[in-house]
């Protein structure tokens, strides 16, 4: 049995996922979007495109150095596991950060 694919933005069937090429100064960024294809009662192909991301956030990575978080885009589905890891280092490594950790409180929503 072939599972269907679902989209995580519109919700609805898609058929494959496109990895786009965007040149920037000297690399080479990749965006990832969901492609959607569906045909209309004249038999007409229609073809509907969901961005979901970029393979990595440069700029907002940089702006971590210090955290040596590198933030990934959707199609990376360990990408929260690795955030965690990623910020849990960073305490340990910067002991006032979790001093001021220690001191915040869960509010119930």
């Amino acid at each position: 049995m072939i599972q269907e694919k679902t989209c995580p933005i519109c919700r609805n069937s898609y058929k494959y996922v496109e990895k786009r090429p965007y040149k920037a100064c000297d690399r080479t960024q990749y965006y990832y979007y969901i492609i959607h294809i569906s045909k209309d009662a004249n038999g007409r192909k229609h073809v509907k495109k969901c961005y979901i991301g970029a393979e990595g956030y440069i700029y907002v990575s940089k702006m971590h150095k210090d955290a040596n978080i590198t933030f990934t885009g959707y199609n990376n589905p360990n990408r929260y596991n690795i955030y965690m890891k990623d910020i849990m280092d960073y305490i340990d490594r910067d002991k006032t950060h979790g001093e001021n950790i220690r001191r915040v409180r869960i509010v119930p929503i």
